[in-house]
Formats: C-alpha cells, sequence, structure tokens
C-alpha cells in the first residue's frame, strides 16, 4: 500500500451543553521511488549533443506522468529515457494518480575531456545589502583560459569570484577556449538572505515600589558582530543592559551592523512589596580613605527583634565603626565587628515593636580602604544566621539586597623638571600621569611660588627670575575626585656679575681690572683666567664668566690711556721776536680735562695766574717788563681719569 489512512474526529459543546461532533479523514501518500540499478549517464562532446540519460524506472501510484527539465527550468521532455543532451544539469520530476508531483533526482551531463569544477563555495546576502559572493574554483581539460557564467550564457573571464549578488537561484557553468561547457553537478547554487538579529526573550526585571529600579536585559542571535540595543534612547553598542528603569512600555531595537534590525515593545511593571527589605548600600572611597555604607530596610513595620550577619572582603576594606545608629534603635543595638574574618555581627531587642519609614536607615557602617577594586558588602543569608521577629515572635522572611564597595585608584604621576635653571631662562614643566592609576580623564592643577598657578600637563615660565624659585606642586585629580601630589623644587640661578662700575676706565701705565671673584670660571678676551688683569694698553677687554651651574654672563669695558704729557720750558725770552716769547706748558690739549697756572717771583709774590691751556705768561707784570731772573710755577690739571694732577718748577726770564 502506498497510502496511510486515519479518521480524526472533533467534538464541539457550548455554553448550553449542546453537542455537535464531526469527522476528517487524512490520507499519506507516499513518494515515488527511483530505481537506478540500469542507469546510464552518457557524456556529450564538446558543442554537441550527444548526451543521454537511459535505463531509470520509477515505482508508485500508477499512472504516473515524467517530466524533465533543464538547468534552465525548460521542459524537455515526458519519457523516463532523454537523448541528444547537451551539457547541463537535468530533474526529473514525476506525478502521481494522487496528484501529488515530486521532484526524484537531477542527473547532469558532462563533456567528455571536460574541465573539472572542484568546488562551488558561496556566501549569503545580509539584510538589506547585497553582497552575496560565488566562487567557483575549476581546473582546465583539453584546453584552459576557463571562462565563468552563473546563467547559463553570459560568460566571463573573472576566475570565478562573483560578487555583490542578490539572493536567487544561480547556475554555475565553466567554459574552456575550445568552446567546451562544464555545468556544475550542485545546481543550482541558493543565495538566501540571512536574517536580521533575531531576539531572544529579554530577562526583565518589574520596578518595586516605584523605586526606578526596575531592568531589561536584551540579548539576540545575529550573523553581525556588532549589535546597538535601544528601548527609545541612545543605542548602546554590544550591551542590552538598561537598568534603572520606572514601569512604563517600551520600544525596544536591536540592530546590527548591516541596519537590520528588529522591534518589539516590553510592559515593565510596577510591584509594590510589603515584605521587609534588608538593604546593604553601596559606598566608595578612594584609595587610603573611608567608605561609608548604610544600612537600610523598607517595610520595616512591627518589627520586635533582629539577629543578623554581613560578610565583606578583609582584603579590600576593613570595617573599623558603626556611626548614626536610628534613634529608635539606639536603646540596645548592638554591632560586634570581626575584622579578621571580615564579619559584622548586628543584633537589637526593642522594649516596643518599631515602624520605620521605607528607605529609614538602620545604622551606617565605617569602611578603611586597603585595595583598590570592587566588592560587595553580603548579608549571611544562611539558614538561621539573619533572622527578624515581629511583635508576636514569628519569624519575618526578609529580602536581601546586597552593597557595593568601590574603593578607587589614586592617580598618580611625576613631574619632569630641571634641577637648576639660570635666571632670565626659559623652562616647562612637564606633569606625566602614570597609566592605569586614578580612572577616567585627569585633571592637573599646578600651584607654586609667587601665586603661580596653571591648569595645563605642561606648564611653561619666561625668563625665570629669582621669585620664581621654589616649590612646584602638581595635584593630579581623577573623575572620582581621588587626587595626590607631586612636587619639584626648582632653584633659579642668580646670572653671574662682572661688578664693573664703568664702562670706561682711564690708566697712566698700568691698571689691575676686578671682576667680581668667587664664580666657578673667568675667561677674558686676554686668554686669562682668574678673576682680575693687569693692564698696559688701550682696548676694550671682555669677560665671560661661568658659575657652577653653567650660567654665564659676558661683560666688557674700555680702557684708555689717562698720562697726561706736560713739559714745562726752563727759560723763556719775551722780546717780542716771535721765538719763545711765552712761558706755557708743552702738552696734548685734549688730554687736559682742567687746568690753572700760578707765577711767583723769588719773593713770593704771584706775577701771574691763568686757567686757559693755550694762554701763557707774556714776562710783564701790570703792562710792565717783569725784572730777569729766576720765576717758580704751579700747575693743577685735571685728566681723562677726571684725577687732578699737580707739577711746579723754576724757570728764568731772559732777554
Amino acid at each position: 500500500m502506498f497510502q496511510i489512512q486515519e479518521l480524526y474526529w472533533v467534538q464541539v459543546v457550548n455554553d448550553t451543553g449542546c453537542i455537535n461532533r464531526d469527522t476528517v479523514n487524512v490520507k499519506w501518500f507516499r513518494q515515488p521511488q527511483l530505481d537506478e540499478s540500469n542507469l546510464n549517464v552518457a557524456p556529450t562532446t564538446c558543442n554537441s549533443s550527444t548526451g543521454a540519460i537511459t535505463g531509470l524506472t520509477v515505482g508508485g501510484l500508477d499512472p504516473m506522468n515524467y517530466t524533465w527539465k533543464n538547468g534552465s527550468g525548460s521542459v524537455i521532455g515526458s519519457d523516463l529515457d532523454l537523448y541528444h543532451l547537451p551539457v547541463d544539469n537535468y530533474s526529473l520530476w514525476v506525478s502521481d494518480s494522487a496528484g501529488c508531483t515530486f521532484l526524484l533526482k537531477s542527473y547532469t551531463i558532462k563533456n567528455v575531456g571536460d574541465s573539472l569544477i572542484l568546488s562551488v563555495d558561496h556566501q549569503d546576502t545580509h539584510c538589506n545589502i547585497d553582497d552575496g559572493i560565488i566562487h567557483v574554483n575549476a581546473t582546465a581539460g583539453l584546453s584552459n583560459m576557463l571562462m565563468y557564467s552563473l546563467d547559463t550564457s553570459n560568460f566571463v573571464s573573472n576566475q570565478g569570484l562573483f560578487t555583490l549578488l542578490p539572493p536567487g537561484s544561480y547556475q554555475v557553468w565553466v567554459k574552456d577556449s575550445l568552446g567546451c561547457k562544464k555545468v556544475y553537478d550542485g545546481n543550482p547554487v541558493i543565495i538566501s538572505r540571512l536574517p536580521g538579529p533575531l531576539a531572544i526573550a529579554p530577562v526583565i526585571q518589574d520596578e518595586t515600589n516605584t523605586l526606578g529600579n526596575g531592568s531589561i536585559q536584551l540579548s539576540a542571535s545575529s550573523t553581525s558582530d556588532s549589535l546597538w540595543y535601544s528601548i527609545g534612547g541612545t543605542p548602546q553598542l554590544n550591551n542590552g543592559f538598561f537598568n534603572n528603569l520606572s514601569a512604563n512600555t517600551y520600544t525596544c531595537t536591536i540592530t546590527d551592523k548591516f541596519g537590520c534590525d528588529t522591534t518589539f515593545t516590553v510592559i515593565l511593571k510596577n510591584l509594590v512589596s510589603i515584605r521587609l527589605q534588608a538593604i546593604a548600600g553601596d559606598g566608595s572611597a578612594c584609595l587610603g580613605n573611608v567608605a561609608v555604607l548604610p544600612l537600610q530596610a523598607n517595610s520595616f513595620s512591627h518589627v520586635s527583634s533582629f539577629d543578623s550577619r554581613l560578610k565583606y572582603n578583609k582584603a579590600q576594606v576593613t570595617c573599623q565603626n558603626y556611626l548614626n545608629a536610628n534613634p529608635a534603635l539606639a536603646d540596645s543595638l548592638q554591632v560586634d565587628l570581626f575584622p579578621a574574618l571580615g564579619e559584622i555581627s548586628l543584633t537589637w531587642t526593642g522594649k516596643n515593636p518599631v515602624n520605620l519609614p521605607d528607605g529609614s536607615t538602620l545604622v551606617e557602617l565605617s569602611f578603611a580602604s586597603l585595595l583598590s577594586g570592587q566588592d560587595s558588602l553580603k548579608w549571611d543569608i544562611s539558614p538561621g544566621i539573619c533572622t527578624f521577629l515581629d511583635s508576636l515572635g514569628n519569624v519575618i522572611a526578609p529580602e536581601f539586597k546586597q552593597g557595593q564597595v568601590r574603593v578607587y585608584s589614586i592617580p598618580q604621576g611625576t613631574i619632569q623638571a630641571p634641577e637648576s635653571v639660570c635666571e632670565g631662562s626659559d623652562l616647562s614643566l612637564i606633569g606625566i600621569y602614570t597609566p592605569g592609576s586614578g580612572n577616567g580623564p585627569i585633571s592637573y592643577q599646578w600651584s607654586g611660588p609667587d601665586g603661580f598657578t596653571d591648569t595645563n600637563p605642561v606648564t611653561f615660565l619666561s625668563k625665570a627670575t629669582q621669585v620664581n624659585a621654589g616649590e612646584y606642586i602638581l595635584n593630579l585629580a581623577d573623575t572620582n575626585h581621588c587626587q595626590s601630589q607631586v612636587s619639584v623644587q626648582l632653584n633659579v640661578v642668580p646670572l653671574p656679575v662682572a661688578d664693573f662700575t664703568k664702562d670706561t676706565v682711564y690708566f697712566d701705565q698700568q691698571k689691575e681690572i676686578q671682576a667680581r671673584p668667587g664664580y666657578a670660571h673667568y675667561s677674558w678676551s686676554t686668554g686669562d683666567t682668574s678673576s682680575s688683569i693687569t693692564i698696559t694698553a688701550e682696548g676694550w677687554y671682555k669677560v665671560t664668566i661661568q658659575t657652577i651651574e653653567g650660567c654665564t654672563t659676558v661683560d666688557s669695558l674700555m680702557a684708555l690711556y689717562s698720562f697726561v704729557p706736560l713739559n714745562m720750558p726752563n727759560a723763556f725770552s719775551p722780546n717780542s721776536d716771535g721765538k719763545n716769547d711765552v712761558f706755557r706748558p708743552v702738552t696734548l690739549p685734549e688730554k687736559v680735562k682742567s687746568f690753572t697756572m700760578y707765577i711767583y717771583n723769588r719773593w713770593g709774590q704771584q706775577v701771574y695766574a691763568t686757567k686757559d691751556l693755550g694762554t701763557g705768561w707774556n714776562g710783564t707784570i701790570d703792562g710792565n717788563p717783569a725784572p730777569l731772573g729766576v720765576y717758580t710755577y704751579i700747575i693743577s690739571y685735571g685728566n681723562s681719569a677726571g684725577e687732578i694732577k699737580k707739577k711746579s718748577g723754576t724757570f728764568t726770564l731772559v732777554r
């Protein structure tokens, strides 16, 4: 038998008790059976139609009709045996007397000496993008220079790589340079449209007591390595968790990197709870500081006593103390600390049952931070450890919420700066943050001498002076307000001073020039390396002075002769012959800055005086010729250095 018969019935009863029944007969017809015992698939020769498919028999519900179709889907015959076939894929379809049609088998007619299709790989398209790929890997047979086609007719020379394909059914053919064609046995090659992200049932945590504590966890299966999750706001990359939600209807969208998405709604409810909640709150601190965590309660109604225990990571924090006990509990609240175990015990028995508003703090716990990181403050929910009793002594089964202790690492850094700078130099102080310390963006705050402040990692001082010397402090702070300080002492070295009081000095025969002593090194333009030199010639004298820190000053002065060559005659003859008629000095007038001359007779009486270097005594007294004899002169004059020189002597007046 080629059929299976089953009878199914259905009974319907309405709300008045009336019954009706009906039946349906379901039959199943088996697929015709193909016998290939005598099958012969004969190939054809290049570009001819000499192939054949013969020897097939089919068993099934007679009468049966046969239909052969080629690779293009065209009907080419209705007999089981086919002749005069070119290269192609051929499929056999059978329709039996029950009206069922089946695809029994497909066969391929090949060329003699055919090219060989080694493999055909394909890649499906993504949603919204026609990016399908078919790659044909073939070797030549009797010829070379293979060409490839996906539609039986249009052959291209593309090394068998077809890209940017839309979804569809493709016929893979290969043709060599002689025109011989090869059809792929596995035709048709199906390019499918890959589905977009498939949402997995979301995990929903409803809001309780209008606390805004609901959450939605979205997830999806997808061929994309990146998914964007949204519940109506800004999408989150590869993160489908949304918390701190209030009761509402949320439109959820999951989008892959190809722009494919799936959208659905999630209803978040508000659950009003009357069950006592024991809540260990959250707390945080920068490493080395104290974190304070509250222990709170909701629905704390008619509670007469409790006995509880909490645990924490003793390697990260240690509980030091408790504070701010609720006044309703302070009369008999007992808190015992066990730092070695990382445990805290709290017990309380009231004189009367206590009611507290939701969110009331029972007590606060103070923790000293030891290591950076995050861990839980956990209620010990082992049986019989945490118990709450009501006014009748009945056990209240509370809900426990664990807390989080966060200890933030401290941002660390160093300062790159010179120990000393020369006065007048420019310098930079560079704050270097230590990666991995602190959290988030780092802010910089400099402070230093003379009211100096700056907020840049690199700060610049232009032309440093002594007021810039001193301690520079850099404060590093992160987004958690954790901070640290580093400092550097800056020495501003005064430039050496030559201490020349004048730009020009005067000398007679020689002179010592002295630069301020005590510096590390001196270099004169004369080649000398001591702090002072003795000069004997006019000119510019330059000295380079250097401190032990390498700070350098260059100074110079001009040295000029101050010697005045003053020659006095020992006699003169004022006889109006034009020769030696006037008594006066013989000198260089430009060397003399001031001048006075007095002449006295043998009895000490002044007979002549002048301040004019160019005017001498003409040998008269009150207009009368002076007597012959010996006279005395006294001369005062100033040289280029401003020094006053004196000179005196005698001379003879003759006629």
